[in-house]
């Protein structure tokens, strides 16, 4: 699983986990033509904390939970084998 910081806005440094899906806390779902316009949409939702990308579908998933501090392990889906999915995370310390 590739771990990458990504500075996609001035204001918030993401963690990029390519091929995983934070599942069960999915505070939002829009339609969004690229993961920019995405990160867009977290940084003006004041509870979102973390994004799921679905490039193939163009789907946005906003999260109200940074994915180092799941609820449940089974709440994070690595998804290697569909690397359409990508998660990004406000979590700086993107190594734990």
């Amino acid at each position: 699983m590739d771990k990458t910081l990504k500075p996609l806005s001035q204001s918030m440094t993401l963690c990029l986990v390519a091929g995983a899906r934070l599942r069960n806390h999915v505070i939002q779902i829009t339609s969004e033509e690229n993961v920019k316009s995405c990160v867009k949409q977290c940084l003006q939702h004041p509870h979102c904390m973390s994004l799921n990308y679905i490039k193939s579908d163009e789907i946005c998933e906003l999260n109200d939970v940074v994915s180092l501090d799941w609820i449940s392990p089974s709440d994070f889906l690595n998804m290697l084998e569909n690397e359409e999915f990508t998660h990004y995370t406000s979590q700086v310390e993107c190594g734990k």
